[in-house]
């Protein structure tokens, strides 16, 4: 079974992903509100995909790229001019 860990602030959000993944593809999914959390559970969940909000993500990135450089990691925004889009 494939993991997905879920970084986004927004519950409703993360909830409506999170339904959708199990649902349609049967993925497990873990979800955290806050970046840092998550990044200290990375070790022991072990994700076969991340997925989180670019701008809690940026710097986040550079520390799972190092924890997992071989697992895809999956930014986006919400809005529509974030700079911190064409950053990532």
């Amino acid at each position: 079974m494939h993991s997905v860990l879920l970084i986004d602030d927004d519950e409703r959000f993360r909830k409506s992903v999170r339904a959708f993944l199990q649902k349609e593809f049967g993925f497990l999914c873990a979800e955290f509100a806050d970046v840092d959390d998550a990044v200290q559970k990375v070790p022991y969940l072990k994700p076969d995909l991340v997925i989180l909000e670019v701008p809690m993500g940026i710097e986040a990135t550079y520390q799972l790229r190092k924890m997992l450089p071989r697992t895809p990691i999956i930014l986006f925004t919400m809005h529509e001019s974030c700079r911190s889009s064409r950053l990532a």
